[in-house]
């Protein structure tokens, strides 16, 4: 979506249930939102969808001011004729300068509940360590037969 914005064209999606997770849900979609200063046209149903679509075949320029105006305030909010890279070393390089960063402590009361999500995941791993196995080779790492011995307390082969 951002990309076509880029380019200057109109981007639509239909609001629903079924993608609540990916739209609505995410932090980012409502920036994209025409009320908020973004580039999306969004329709409720299907027909009011079909509708505005129509209407941007029929006059591709009616979304370009929209598309113009989120390109240059969140894409781009040091100006159009600047370079992003200089921006991003020189932030980073302040940020590096700056020195380390204070330690986040977790509050007191949180660490009974790190104790018991912990226990969770080494009761999760002992009670099937044949899947972890199964996951790690899925992902392309090798296992030597030691390792595998221990986490599944089979031999190769076996």
């Amino acid at each position: 979506m951002v990309e076509a914005a880029i380019q200057g064209r109109t981007v639509h999606a239909v609001l629903t249930d079924e993608f609540q997770d990916t739209q609505g849900g995410t932090l980012h979609f409502r920036y994209l939102l025409s009320e908020n200063g973004g580039f999306l046209r969004v329709a409720k149903s299907l027909p009011e969808h079909a509708a505005q679509l129509a209407e941007t075949l029929a006059n591709p320029s009616l979304g370009r001011d929209a598309c113009e105006r989120f390109v240059r305030t969140f894409i781009r909010p040091h100006g159009m004729d600047v370079d992003a890279t200089p921006v991003l070393v020189s932030a980073l390089e302040q940020l590096a300068a700056s020195g380390p960063r204070a330690r986040v402590h977790m509050a007191l009361s949180s660490y009974p509940l790190r104790a018991v999500l912990w226990l969770c995941g080494v009761v999760a791993v002992y009670r099937s360590p044949t899947r972890i196995v199964k996951v790690v080779r899925r992902s392309g790492f090798a296992l030597k037969t030691k390792v595998r011995t221990a986490m599944t307390g089979r031999a190769r082969g076996e």
